[in-house]
């Protein structure tokens, strides 16, 4: 992450990042188009504070992470969304992450609630978290429904192929 972030493209990649502040998630056409936006905006920060040694600022393992995830954010049509907000929130239709005591992302007079999309199960099969055992990165499409859909389903099929993934004992039925 260090070669990255000393790079003219990453330098290039924080200045566009700032363009996201004139984006109006009310602007997508349909659910499709602003899912595969979300999830290459999730992945793109996630790699964006890695780069920027986010992590090493929170010591501390699994509890680090937790803060990154609540702290990394961008400024989307004026208004930040964290990691957590953008996949627990708008990904996973305001649902409670599976750390410990946490709490839905969006209250009710939260006005980013408006933007939640239903939960597709599939998208866990498309977001980095910049651990090893997450699935690579892709580009998702913003503008093909179909295309989308074939994407999530191969990331889905590719994830759970790996036998360091998923690993089935038909015998033990385990």
């Amino acid at each position: 992450y260090a070669a990255m972030r000393s790079s003219d493209a990453f330098k290039e990649y924080v200045k566009l990042s700032s363009l996201l502040q004139t984006v109006d998630l009310a602007s997508f056409p349909n659910e499709s188009s602003k899912k595969g936006f979300l999830i290459n905006i999730y992945n793109c920060l996630c790699i964006h504070a890695l780069c920027e040694g986010l992590l090493s600022s929170f010591p501390g393992g699994s509890l680090s992470r937790l803060k990154l995830y609540a702290s990394s954010s961008y400024n989307i049509g004026g208004v930040p969304y964290s990691l957590n907000d953008i996949e627990n929130g708008l990904l996973r239709n305001n649902k409670k992450s599976a750390a410990p005591f946490s709490s839905v992302p969006f209250g009710d007079d939260d006005p980013r609630k408006q933007y939640c999309l239903n939960c597709d199960e599939r998208i866990h099969f498309a977001l980095n978290c910049g651990a090893k055992s997450c699935p690579p990165i892709a580009v998702y499409s913003v503008d093909d429904e179909s295309k989308l859909n074939n994407q999530l389903d191969l990331a889905c099929k590719g994830f759970l192929s790996q036998p360091s993934n998923v690993d089935l004992d038909t015998e033990g039925k385990i």
